[in-house]
């Protein structure tokens, strides 16, 4: 169980980065 929630904490945390990026990335094309 510990692994399978570190993997979805891994996850959620990357997910995040990636919707951060891409929302600072249209800011600045667009």
């Amino acid at each position: 169980m510990a692994d399978v929630a570190g993997m979805l904490a891994l996850l959620v945390e990357r997910g995040a980065t990636v919707a951060v990026a891409e929302s600072l990335t249209g800011g600045l094309i667009g």
